[in-house]
């Protein structure tokens, strides 16, 4: 039987991605859910969901393909044609070939009399649980295009939000590289030039400058153990990194570092709660939604206190009560929570602390920015200039000397 990676949460909060075997990925949707597991996504192995694309064997529908068959999906879909029509129109014209076999496997299930929703549930795992979901709270509405518009609307601000974080951690990260190379290639290259030179002279040489030819030397010495060491602990990081305890470790460390957790938090609660609100707006039940959008979080500590939070809201405790437990929500945010739990607007409410999170994030960023920036160019020319010195030293010294 094929072999299936799933994720999937329960009642006590637990988060796990793990593999097994089924005969579909259906079947084995069925099979947890049978043990009161909730699931966010069933994949088969080999196949990796990105954002809202999907890559399998080297093909991959890409987000901003998902979101040009959502416009074309809802224009036609507004201009009055049928599902099945449109489905076959979008097919034709799609060039992606592992999509069109797939809105051709779409189209043959619902002609077969399968909901929209349903047929693109068991069609692909292409469709994520949060857009069958859309789907099928706007079949029930008899309003799809007002669903498929409030997803595409969502996808494009997760999007904007991903890039401005994606496009402020580029250049810190080269400029970090550029500025290990030239530290390295000073110490590997360049001092070991001149300190053969000083090491002939048999001068008397300062202790910055011993200590740099110490540094060095050793460097050269163990450059291949260096080396073994620096790969072997890139593979055991790499086999390891997907396990449920490394996952966790990992994701307790990037919401604890001082600041930066802080940063990544509210990125993370920016999305969920703009997921949430597209939830709701659909009509899904709170306690569904919020288990549907604790799979955005990306986060098993955060995952943990949303499905934590979901199972005592089924309880009949307030939304705004077990979020403050879970201390994700700032004061601010709980506050509308309440309010909005009061007016019967909690779908909006959410959408405002999605705004108000990703403004904040977004500032957040950009002094991240501004601060690493220097501090690396700061750092980068302290260390050259140290090493400048210490290999000056002597010259200085010498020269004295002779005069």
């Amino acid at each position: 039987m094929p072999v299936y990676r799933y994720k999937a949460g329960n009642d006590q909060g637990v988060v796990v991605e793990k593999e097994a075997t089924a005969k579909s990925p259906e079947a084995l949707r069925g099979q947890l859910e049978d043990k009161g597991w909730f699931v966010y996504h069933v994949t088969a192995r080999g196949v990796s969901l990105r954002g809202h694309g999907l890559t399998l064997k080297g093909k991959r529908v890409k987000t901003s393909e998902f979101i040009v068959f959502n416009q074309e999906l809802s224009a036609l879909l507004k201009a009055g044609l049928t599902v099945v029509s449109s489905l076959e129109t979008l097919a034709e014209k799609e060039e992606n070939s592992y999509f069109r076999e797939v809105l051709e496997g779409v189209t043959i299930a619902v002609k077969e009399g399968a909901d929209l929703s349903e047929a693109m549930s068991k069609t692909s795992t292409l469709f994520t649980g949060l857009y069958t979901a859309s789907i099928s709270a706007g079949e029930k509405s008899g309003d799809l295009v007002t669903n498929i518009t409030r997803y595409i609307r969502y996808i494009k601000r997760v999007e904007e939000l991903k890039k401005k974080v994606i496009s402020a951690s580029i250049y810190p990260v080269i400029l970090l590289f550029v500025a290990l190379f030239v530290v390295f290639f000073l110490l590997l290259y360049v001092v070991p030039s001149f300190s053969q030179i000083f090491l002939d002279s048999g001068a008397e040489l300062p202790l910055p400058t011993v200590i740099l030819i110490t540094i060095t030397g050793f460097l050269k010495d163990n450059i291949a153990f260096i080396g073994g060491a620096l790969l072997g602990l890139s593979i055991f990081f790499i086999s390891t990194k997907n396990t449920d305890r490394a996952k966790r470790t990992m994701d307790h460390i990037k919401v604890s570092a001082p600041w930066v957790g802080e940063t990544v938090k509210r990125y993370a609660v920016a999305k969920f709660s703009r997921t949430l609100s597209t939830i709701l707006k659909s009509g899904t039940p709170l306690t569904s939604a919020l288990q549907l959008a604790a799979g955005t979080l990306d986060n098993s500590v955060l995952e943990e206190k949303i499905l934590a939070t979901a199972e005592r809201v089924k309880t009949g405790e307030s939304l705004a009560g077990a979020m403050e437990e879970t201390g994700i929500m700032p004061s601010t945010a709980l506050k509308m929570i309440l309010v909005g739990e009061s007016s019967g607007s909690l779908d909006s409410m959410f959408e405002n602390i999605a705004e108000l999170f990703e403004e904040e994030v977004d500032r957040k960023i950009n002094v991240l920015t501004t601060i690493i920036e220097p501090v690396l160019m700061l750092g980068m020319g302290l260390v050259v200039a140290l090493i400048v010195v210490a290999m000056y030293l002597p010259i200085f010294k010498l020269a004295g000397a002779s005069g």
